[in-house]
């Protein structure tokens, strides 16, 4: 499937070669984004269009699509496996730089993990797919001997505490007497702030990224762990 959307030339090894980053997260030059972003559009677009290559991807399949671009623009990253964090499977923060939450959180009364399983505590984002997470989340068991996971639940009980739109995120808070409702930012008022936040690698090093920061003609470290969603 690599050499359908990468290229048939490529030999067995090259393919073990390329980074294994899926864009989850990665902190990239705008020079390098400006180079693979059309390819990893048209690449990706290619894999959904391609039965058997999506019900093998699946919902990363666009995470497949960056890894192929950045094959075919010649970018390559520092990679970084201790960038970020992925309770329960991790537990301390450790050297990490970011907290990911995409997994199911269970565990039973006695704080023990239940993992494919529904614990009798649980945390899961799918969960508030259509809704807002209600304030004050119930901690995980006494005894559950995860920091992170209790220590995700602390951060989201004091954001739900903080923000006073918190349960109507579209009614924003009065503004000079009057109260603005359903405000939003325009798509290129929100590129303009995404751009902002592209910060060069030279500029900030402790911030060059794990799945990261693309630098020209450097080599990528032999080995690192493969992202597993974002």
């Amino acid at each position: 499937l690599i050499r359908r959307f990468a290229g048939a030339h490529l030999t067995d090894e090259e393919i073990e070669a390329m980074d294994p980053i899926g864009s989850s997260p990665v902190f990239i030059h705008k020079e390098d984004l400006r180079k693979v972003a059309p390819i990893w559009h048209d690449v990706t677009l290619k894999i959904k269009r391609d039965p058997e290559a999506e019900k093998a991807w699946g919902w990363v399949l666009e995470m497949y699509g960056y890894t192929i671009a950045a094959k075919i623009a010649g970018l390559q990253h520092d990679l970084r496996p201790k960038l970020q964090a992925q309770p329960p499977w991790d537990k301390s923060i450790g050297e990490f730089y970011i907290l990911h939450f995409t997994y199911g959180n269970d565990y039973d009364n006695n704080g023990v993990f239940t993992p494919g399983k529904y614990g009798a505590w649980r945390f899961d984002k799918r969960s508030y797919m259509s809704s807002i997470p209600p304030k004050k989340l119930p901690p995980p068991p006494e005894k559950c001997d995860n920091e992170l996971v209790k220590r995700l639940i602390e951060m989201i009980n004091e954001a739900s505490a903080n923000l006073p739109n918190w349960e109507s995120p579209l009614s924003w808070p009065t503004n000079q007497g009057r109260k603005v409702l359903g405000e939003r930012r325009s798509p290129a008022l929100a590129l303009a702030a995404a751009s902002h936040w592209t910060t060069r690698s030279e500029e900030a090093p402790h911030w060059t990224a794990a799945a990261s920061s693309a630098r020209h003609g450097q080599s990528a470290a032999a080995a690192a762990a493969a992202s597993g969603g974002t």
